[in-house]
């Protein structure tokens, strides 16, 4: 069926980036990305497996892919009643986006069950984004960088159409970087943020160590604070705010 669709895990944990860092989440992370941004550090979601993981406390369940939306749907529904205190669904990857009817129908379940979606995308795949909107509660938008990420400049004028259509669910914007990143591509994100409005929140997430020495470095904390100044001219809600679960040691 059109839409089963493949994942990698489910997990419970703290949701370590953002805005909404430190609340507990069911995390639904989607196999497969078309991107191959250097920082990346779920690289092994970025591939469509045969298989993917429940992770019930200790324990670890095979199970096989693709799933119907609504297998997805009871495993998270399953560790919401493990883990007390679940915030809300992340649905996350690899890139959820480019299996669309899927994420589609696990929301639309989601909402039916009463537990909020959180939906992380890097939005480059955002075709039946209008049919999923009514199910998000919650949209992480990451803003990829195209020196970083291998993109073209007319990437810009896209972000700025898929804010605006995301509008008026609740988003935040973050923007990854690396050594690499080039100064230019970083404003005219933030002015694009500013064109559709000036109040969407703005995370700069440096890029964590360790996850491929040879292809990038952690920015320096003087390029990060002048990433802030820059974006803040721009925009009134600006975080410099790292991945706290690797710094905790969780997924």
């Amino acid at each position: 069926m059109e839409d089963r669709g493949y994942l990698d895990e489910i997990f419970c944990s703290i949701q370590g980036e953002g805005i909404y860092l430190g609340y507990r989440q069911v995390f639904i992370r989607t196999g497969g990305c078309g991107s191959r941004c250097l920082y990346c550090d779920t690289r092994r979601a970025a591939e469509r497996r045969e298989q993917f993981t429940l992770h019930t406390g200790d324990e670890k369940e095979l199970l096989d892919n693709p799933v119907e939306p609504a297998e997805a749907v009871l495993a998270a529904l399953r560790l919401s009643r493990i883990c007390r205190g679940v915030h809300s669904v992340s649905i996350t990857g690899g890139e959820p986006l480019e299996q669309s009817r899927f994420v589609l129908e696990m929301a639309r379940a989601l909402r039916e069950e009463k537990l909020p979606v959180y939906l992380e995308t890097n939005g480059l795949h955002a075709g039946i984004l209008g049919e999923i909107k009514p199910f998000l509660d919650i949209v992480s938008l990451d803003i990829k960088q195209p020196a970083i990420c291998g993109l073209g400049s007319d990437i810009f004028s896209h972000y700025r159409s898929v804010l605006s259509r995301i509008l008026p669910v609740k988003v935040f914007c973050k923007i990854v970087l690396c050594d690499r990143f080039e100064p230019a591509e970083f404003e005219e994100s933030v002015a694009v943020i500013s064109r559709v409005s000036r109040s969407i929140p703005l995370v700069i997430q440096p890029a964590s160590a360790g996850v491929d020495k040879q292809s990038y470095q952690v920015p320096d904390t003087d390029s990060l604070m002048d990433c802030y100044s820059v974006a803040s001219r721009y925009l009134d809600d600006v975080r410099i705010i790292p991945q706290c679960h690797k710094i905790l040691g969780i997924k």
